[in-house]
């Protein structure tokens, strides 16, 4: 074993040859372990290596918290320390004076450069903590933002829902930037890459557990409230239930979100379902399409009350991820194109690799969220699509009872569940409840039962 540092303020003030911190007893330990111990476990930072993807390469710039000193130089002194480097290691690495780190760190300098923060950050790896922040928000419902902020202030446990694409990461991302400010306070896992748990190429949780436990922040340095993000969730429903349970059970400050397709029955989390944006009406899918027409092909412009874009922010159900692809689709075909008689929403795709492929495309996604599904659940939702685009209770009844419908509670489970998994959508005024399947479902399952229209 290395010898250990001289320790002063619990910061190392010389170089050692320390050990590297692999333990993970935080999440092996027995469920009834909560002994000191097991709550300041340092995590091996190499765990994720080849099973999740791997942070960006770039310091988001919203990210360093140079207008508050005192923050700023708290974050310093903790990170430093995380890493075992003395002043004069972090001076070299970073480039920044010993003498402007001491007095950062001391409280002399109130308010650092930016361009010594930056290039503090940088040499810190926080690019290696927290993925950029998201794109285009704005145009998304600031008020989605708002509430999810104000829950995490009370709730330990957040889980945002709803339909593929419309938006629940980059609302989560959002929230979580403004909920945990620091860096260091705050971990992201975009479990999207990974297999379902019910397939044969399945991880084992011990192996999600260990990537997940090397992503979040030491709580040996401090205590502090921390913030995780699990994104993209839907198909890990009971590895990221009994996850959730155990972190939040052995790190009192840490508050956890959860972003998914799949409704999780997890005890005492908050849940809170994101809606399309309005398809009709000003601002809305139809400023958010024209917006994203303008970044993809800047020569071209729309007007965001013209019919065209109109029918297609309807025909795409208003859900971002969709309008951004027929923004690309423009670099190559005009709009009159994609709204006309026979088009098929469902065949549009995406070029970004950096995304799993189940989320290039409208066809993929669709299918990603039916893969969710038992048989008895595929098979009523087959049989709601000839209902209209609005239905109610009654209309599900009728349309299953002349096809050996199964008994009334087991119907009612059958519908909930496919509402939880975003594939129903439900409209409520007081106690009168209407239920919708979204176009872009229709569409794939019309492509479905007829092989040829899905290429």
């Amino acid at each position: 074993m290395g010898a250990a540092p001289l320790m002063q303020d619990g910061i190392p003030h010389r170089q050692t040859a320390g050990e590297s911190h692999s333990d993970s007893t935080l999440l092996t330990a027995p469920e009834e372990d909560l002994s000191r111990d097991a709550l300041t476990t340092s995590w091996p930072m190499d765990s994720l290596v080849d099973l999740l993807p791997t942070g960006p390469e770039t310091v988001p710039e919203r990210d360093i918290p140079w207008r508050d000193g005192a923050a700023f130089a708290a974050f310093i002194t903790r990170r430093r320390g995380q890493l075992n480097w003395t002043q004069e290691e972090l001076a070299e690495r970073s480039g920044v004076s010993v003498r402007t780190i001491r007095n950062i760190e001391t409280g002399r300098v109130g308010s650092p450069r930016r361009s010594s923060s930056t290039m503090l950050m940088a040499a810190l790896g926080e690019h290696d903590v927290w993925p950029p922040g998201p794109g285009s928000v704005e145009a998304l419902r600031g008020h989605d933002v708002d509430t999810l902020v104000q829950a995490l202030g009370s709730r330990r446990l957040v889980v945002v829902t709803g339909p593929g694409g419309v938006g629940k990461s980059r609302l989560a991302l959002e929230a979580a930037y403004r909920a945990a400010p620091l860096p260091d306070s705050r971990a992201v896992v975009d479990l999207g890459h990974l297999p379902p748990e019910d397939s044969p190429d399945a991880r084992s949780f011990q192996e999600i557990v260990d990537a997940v436990g090397s992503r979040l922040p030491d709580p040996a340095y401090g205590s502090r409230p921390e913030l995780l993000l699990l994104d993209n969730a839907e198909h890990l429903p009971v590895t990221v239930t009994r996850l959730s349970a155990r972190l939040l059970n052995r790190r009192p400050l840490l508050r956890v979100v959860v972003t998914t397709r799949r409704r999780l029955t997890i005890g005492g989390a908050w849940t809170w379902e994101v809606q399309p944006l309005p398809a009709d009406g000003p601002g809305g899918a139809a400023a958010f399409f024209v917006d994203r027409v303008r970044e993809v092909c800047p020569g071209l412009s729309l007007d965001p009350d013209g019919p065209d874009v109109r029918t297609l922010c309807r025909m795409l159900d208003g859900i971002p991820r969709y309008l951004e692809l027929a923004a690309e689709r423009l670099r190559s075909l005009p709009l009159a194109a994609l709204v006309a008689d026979g088009a098929e929403p469902a065949g549009l795709t995406g070029s970004d690799l950096s995304r799993p492929p189940h989320q290039r495309g409208v066809l993929p996604s669709v299918r990603w969220s039916l893969d969710l599904l038992n048989p008895a659940q595929r098979a009523l939702l087959d049989d709601l699509v000839r209902l209209p685009s609005r239905f109610t209770l009654q209309d599900v009844r009728r349309a299953t009872a002349p096809l050996n419908a199964p008994p009334e509670p087991h119907l009612l489970d059958l519908l909930g569940r496919l509402v939880d998994c975003s594939l129903v959508q439900v409209v409520r005024d007081g106690d009168r409840y209407q239920y919708g399947l979204l176009s872009t479902v229709r569409a794939v399952l019309a492509a479905e039962r007829c092989p040829a229209a899905a290429h």
